[in-house]
């Protein structure tokens, strides 16, 4: 039997938006990131990206400019006022703060990042959106760095695309049992700026997760995205 999604290539965003709900996958609509995650997850993409180049002294000190390019790439300059902008520029300074320091990235050398890679899932490519691929310096264990969309620790924990982007980077780790297996960190930022933090190996996630994953994707697979009016779930 030929897959529903034969010739095709889905997103995370398709994928997220099918685990949410089919009828929401079935007119095309996705799961995107709120704009306080959009701005501090290219805040610390900017940093990656120059931190590949060389070695940013004194990354804290950094955190500024980088928000402040953040910013101006999602035109918040044009929708908020000088306030508001001083604001948000504090709120996000403390995240940023919040973020380094749970992650203790001093513990880190950033390896590929920002990109996409690709990984299959039954008999489905996937393409997959990594902000940095780090390598752990005291046992060269393969860190993803990953931004959550979702505003719940709940949603945060029961998101697939965990799964699928650890399986996309496993093939990269080392074969070595002295090696921990790839670890994903996954962040994010809600709306009203409270911020959301959790890491995972394989065996942190529940079983449950593992299987639905791959139930998900066979389920767009046979066509299970049938849509119908009005939708009695979401107002999307």
């Amino acid at each position: 039997m030929i897959p529903d999604t034969a010739g095709t290539v889905l997103s995370e965003s398709q994928v997220r938006a099918f685990q949410k709900c089919n009828q929401l996958y079935a007119f095309g609509g996705g799961v995107e990131y709120n704009l306080n995650t959009s701005i501090f997850k290219s805040t610390i993409e900017m940093m990656i990206v120059d931190a590949l180049k060389r070695p940013i002294d004194n990354p804290k000190l950094s955190f500024p400019k980088y928000l402040n390019r953040s910013m101006v790439k999602h035109k918040v300059h044009e929708d908020l006022l000088f306030g508001q902008i001083q604001d948000m520029m504090s709120t996000m300074s403390y995240r940023l703060t919040d973020f380094w320091d749970v992650f203790k990235a001093d513990n880190f050398i950033p390896v590929v990042g920002p990109r996409h890679f690709r990984t299959i899932v039954s008999k489905t490519p996937i393409d997959v959106y990594v902000s940095c691929v780090f390598m752990q310096k005291q046992n060269k264990t393969l860190n993803i760095l990953d931004f959550t969309p979702y505003a719940s620790e709940h949603a945060q924990v029961n998101d697939v695309m965990l799964y699928i982007k650890m399986k996309a980077i496993e093939a990269f780790q080392r074969k070595d049992k002295r090696i921990t297996p790839v670890r994903i960190h996954s962040v994010g930022l809600t709306e009203g700026d409270v911020f959301l933090y959790r890491s995972f190996t394989y065996k942190d996630l529940q079983q449950e997760l593992l299987e639905r994953t791959t139930k998900l994707v066979k389920g767009i697979e046979i066509g299970m995205d049938m849509p119908s009016l009005p939708c009695k779930f979401y107002s999307c």
